[in-house]
């Protein structure tokens, strides 16, 4: 539970820093935080794997901690190498954010 609340607040602080976090906490309402993970690439309709993270394109896999995934719902272009994904879930509706900016997502 504190680990839980630790990453909530962080979470918090993190959209607080950037700015816009009252939009982002009013998107969050409901969503349950599930995960904290690292970007680590991601994939595109070509299939080429690419490091890093470039945002969002409509159908574009995110790939997270090496072995899990998320498919993109959204568009939204960021440049961010390995960043922290704050992975958010309400019924099978994924929200992922990172570094301020907010994804809709999948499972994939």
């Amino acid at each position: 539970m504190k680990k839980t609340t630790l990453t909530l607040l962080l979470a918090f602080f993190t959209i607080n820093a950037i700015g816009g976090w009252e939009s982002q906490l009013r998107r969050l309402k409901g969503y349950t935080l599930v995960d904290v993970v690292i970007i680590t690439g991601w994939i595109d309709k070509d299939g080429k794997r690419k490091d890093g993270f470039e945002g969002c394109e409509y159908g574009r896999i995110i790939i997270l901690d090496y072995s899990k995934s998320l498919r993109c719902n959204s568009y939204g272009y960021q440049y961010a190498y390995n960043p922290d994904a704050f992975i958010f879930v309400k019924g099978s509706d994924f929200k992922m954010i990172v570094e301020g900016d907010s994804y809709d997502m999948s499972g994939r």
